[in-house]
């Protein structure tokens, strides 16, 4: 943890969130999986700094969102999860990297900011064998407040995407 700490800073730390027991049984299947932050960060204030997609050829987009309410157990993948207050993390697209934002911002997640879950909506465009435990994302994260607070928004259409990020005071 020392290593680790010294690379991301003091207070930072990583966590993974990922799809659970995904088993995509037919072509262009959607399933989602929804995870406790309290239960994995407590009831803190918690910043996201970055965010690391993780993937195989299984998945062709996914998108991470924030939720109001909250879970006992992380959920095996579904086709619809429940996610009450949803505000979108990231979105993420094949061939696409990670998300790190500047220094001195962040994604309020826990404590005041009301976001207790996070939920995953993965698109698998060819149904496969077996299971994916492996699709969702890592989140770099750190207890101390940042000067600026990150907001995302999602602009889509059948043949375009784009994140814009807006980082305020």
């Amino acid at each position: 943890m020392k290593i680790l700490s010294f690379f991301l800073g003091a207070n930072a730390f990583k966590h993974k969130f990922q799809m659970r027991n995904a088993r995509a049984f037919r072509d262009d299947q959607y399933l989602n999986t929804k995870m406790s932050l309290t239960q994995k960060l407590g009831d803190g204030d918690f910043f996201i700094t970055a965010v690391i997609p993780l993937f195989d050829e299984k998945v062709h987009h996914m998108i991470i969102k924030g939720c109001t309410d909250d879970v006992h157990h992380t959920r095996d993948a579904t086709e619809h999860v429940n996610c009450d207050g949803s505000q979108i993390i990231f979105s993420w697209a094949m061939s696409a990297g990670q998300l790190e934002f500047p220094p001195g911002a962040g994604i309020h997640v826990s404590g005041r900011s009301g976001i207790r879950s996070i939920a995953i909506e993965a698109h698998y465009k060819v149904k496969f064998h077996g299971v994916d435990n492996l699709t969702g994302v890592e989140f770099e994260f750190t207890s101390e407040p940042p000067q600026k607070t990150v907001g995302i928004y999602l602009l889509a259409s059948a043949t375009f995407q784009e994140r814009i990020i807006i980082i305020m005071k």
